[in-house]
């Protein structure tokens, strides 16, 4: 295994001329000066920084040419890169950069004030400087440099989870993880190719966002890049270029993209897309695809460096063959999976019986850095990583991800999957997003409440309580059926919009308890009384 960095070089030495990135503000970049530029970089952290082989350095930067080089710069310096998400608090963002030791910052205080405060806080940080200190600081440096060598387990890059289920875990990501998932991502999977035009609309904070620059760098790929999602900009970006990939779409995405006034008259001919976050619902896809695109669907997570545990191959044409709402098979070019019961741990061999998914490959990380305890936890002795997503196989062999272990209640005596729940909501007419949390209730212990945007904001809790519950009567087994709903402004999400964030929707019905005769009712009549 070699530098990571590598992928850049040859992609200067094949095809320097070629466009690497379509920067945000309109700029473009050659792969000649990516290269160029993170040479520099490098030199820069080793010889004013005294950066070393193995040190963390962070990042608190939007999207963008200079992150990108940043990130490679760093890289071939034989340091590992760990850019953080900005929209965290400050506590979180000073506990993250002293988990890591980060022994520097580059920063933008257009999307963190705070950040000169932050690094003087953080204990490990000796050096840090804004992008345009950065920038300029850079430029005396050589255009030349030589990579360090690093070994498959060396580590190349931290990214921070998204915290859904406690505090965010630094999961490491290792050059030979990371090349095991570019190799799979750029062949097998979506077979990309020198001239293809690529789209990243994940934040470089995100997984996704970290390994979509390399993996098009392994191809000389052009990448158009985005400072996170946004309709308006993604249309835009589809009528004013001919692009061929989409790396990575959210649900949440394509329901924004279809409600969008351009949606009718959009060409998505040759445009192939992956959603991810979850498989999203058949609509989606026939709309996509009645568009000209071609859809479909892969599974993966930070800890697995955001790509396949189960995927369906455009490039092999598995995609024509996935059941909708399957998020295909198993990668078998990266590893296996295998499903357990949630009591004993022991495998599900049978089709339609539902288990906690597990994955064992070349792209799952060592586990979290300065974290033994949560690594244990997530990576068992045998080496199986616990995704704690619940998920089943039909006869077929396509695997279906119905929910998460921790996205459960207990009503009555029956488990109830809240997920299941959220994607019902997600296909009415009225609901804009919805997201649902468990709620005290005296006899059956816990019942669901379901938060909604709904599309239009006239509409009263009273009214649309009225319309979803004689939905979801018609739609779900009447246990099932959210029994206290509420209107919200968003449902808060994880910063790729690809999970609920339970912990902040669960405050709101704190303290709330139903009772045992009680009909299905809104928030604020229960917070009335």
């Amino acid at each position: 295994m070699t530098n990571l960095a590598w992928h850049l070089r040859r992609a200067s030495d094949e095809a320097g001329n070629s466009v690497a990135i379509f920067d945000v503000d309109g700029s473009r970049y050659t792969y000649d000066e990516l290269e160029s530029t993170s040479n520099r970089i490098a030199n820069f952290l080793r010889e004013e920084w005294g950066v070393k082989e193995d040190d963390i350095v962070a990042a608190l930067l939007p999207s963008s040419f200079w992150t990108v080089a940043f990130m490679f710069g760093a890289m071939k310096a034989g340091a590992a890169f760990s850019p953080e998400n900005y929209t965290l608090e400050y506590r979180t963002l000073v506990g993250n950069l002293d988990n890591t030791s980060s022994v520097g910052l580059v920063y933008e205080e257009s999307v963190y004030p705070d950040a000169p405060d932050l690094a003087g806080e953080a204990d490990s940080v000796r050096n840090s400087a804004t992008i345009e200190e950065f920038r300029a600081a850079v430029a005396d440096h050589s255009d030349e440099c030589a990579i360090v060598p690093r070994r498959g387990e060396d580590l190349a890059g931290i990214n921070y989870t998204s915290g859904t289920t406690g505090p965010p875990k630094a999961v490491q990501l290792t050059h030979g993880a990371v090349a095991a998932t570019i190799a799979a991502d750029r062949d097998p999977i979506r077979g990309i190719s020198h001239g293809d035009l690529a789209l990243l609309a994940t934040p470089m904070y995100h997984i996704a966002g970290i390994t979509a620059p390399m993996i098009s760098a392994s191809e000389a790929v052009s990448l158009v890049v985005m400072n996170g999602w946004d309709v308006d900009t993604f249309v835009d970006h589809v009528q004013n270029f001919d692009l061929d990939l989409f790396f990575w779409m959210a649900p949440t995405w394509v329901r924004d993209t279809l409600n969008h006034d351009a949606w009718g008259d959009l060409d998505l001919s040759g445009l192939d897309v992956y959603l991810a976050g979850g498989p999203g619902q058949p609509y989606m896809y026939e709309e996509l695809r009645e568009a000209g695109a071609r859809a479909s669907c892969i599974y993966g997570m930070t800890e697995t460096m955001g790509d396949a545990v189960a995927h369906a191959s455009i490039a092999q044409d598995q995609d024509l063959e996935m059941n909708i709402g399957s998020v295909g098979t198993p990668a078998r070019e990266l590893g296996e999976v295998k499903l357990i019961t949630l009591d004993d741990g022991s495998e599900i061999t049978e089709p339609d019986e539902e288990g906690e998914i597990c994955w064992r490959g070349d792209n799952l990380t060592p586990g979290y850095y300065n974290d033994p305890e949560r690594t244990a936890e997530a990576i068992d002795d045998d080496g199986w990583f616990h995704t704690d997503d619940l998920g089943y196989f039909d006869e077929k062999g396509q695997l279906y991800v119905s929910g998460r272990a921790d996205d459960m209640i207990i009503s009555g005596e029956e488990k109830l999957s809240l997920a299941e729940l959220d994607d019902v909501l997600l296909q009415h007419d009225t609901v804009e997003d919805a997201g649902t949390v468990g709620v005290a209730h005296e006899r059956f212990g816990e019942v669901p409440a379901a938060f909604v945007v709904p599309k239009d904001d006239s509409m009263t809790e009273a009214e649309l309580r009225g319309v979803l519950d004689e939905y979801m009567l018609e739609e779900l087994a009447r246990w099932k059926r959210p029994r206290l709903y509420a209107i919200v402004d968003e449902i808060p999400r994880t910063h790729s919009k690809q999970s609920k964030i339970a912990a902040d929707l669960e405050p709101h019905v704190e303290g709330v308890v139903l009772g045992a005769e009680s009909e299905v009712t809104t928030l604020s009549v229960v917070k009335s009384k």
